[in-house]
């Protein structure tokens, strides 16, 4: 336990440094990962134990979001995406990627913003856009999901199921995506 006390203290007297280069442990519960802060204070990347990059992190040059692309510990991208500012919160904005381990597009999903005027992060609605991919890169399932900052996802407009040919196989259809009206009833999206 001592040990991993003066870990983290090291890592957080490390972190404060402004020296280029540096590059710090961090403890977690399940294993150590090493990050490394590169000759310019937009771009960050951490590793798997072993070596393999984990995770990088490219800030724009105004400081107000960033890009990142995560890798699988085989190498291969798992996530892809976008992090900005609107109305000073922090929020998914593009679009983001999930790959699986063999790097095959298994899901895409578009961030789509409506605010008027908020006075709190909550009050940024938000309709993700998705789409999900069988193996063979047919289209599985498409649809879109009306939500908040921190608040339910709840199925809105017309989804769309397809078997592995891309035969569509059946449609749902659901309330207005743009209407702030977060009332999922049983139709919770997990």
């Amino acid at each position: 336990m001592n040990k991993f006390i003066i870990i983290l203290i090291f890592g957080f007297l490390s972190s404060c440094s402004d020296r280029a280069n540096d590059q710090i442990e961090v403890q977690n519960n399940e294993e150590t990962d090493v990050s490394e802060s590169l000759e310019s204070d937009s771009l960050e990347k951490s590793y798997y134990p072993s070596g393999e990059i984990k995770q990088i992190i490219e800030y724009n040059d105004e400081g107000s979001g960033f890009e990142y692309t995560m890798y699988h510990k085989n190498g291969n991208r798992q996530l892809t995406g976008e992090q900005g500012r609107i109305s000073g919160c922090a929020i998914p904005v593009g679009d983001e990627l999930h790959f699986d381990t063999s790097g095959t597009l298994i899901q895409k999903i578009t961030y789509d913003h409506f605010i008027e005027e908020p006075e709190s992060c909550h009050q940024i609605g938000t309709v993700k856009s998705f789409t999900n991919y069988y193996q063979n890169r047919i289209i599985k399932k498409s649809g879109k999901i009306e939500t908040c900052y921190e608040c339910e996802e709840c199925p809105c407009g017309k989804w769309l199921f397809y078997d592995e040919d891309g035969n569509l196989e059946r449609t749902e259809n659901y309330g207005d995506c743009y209407d702030s009206q977060l009332d999922c009833g049983e139709n919770v999206v997990n």
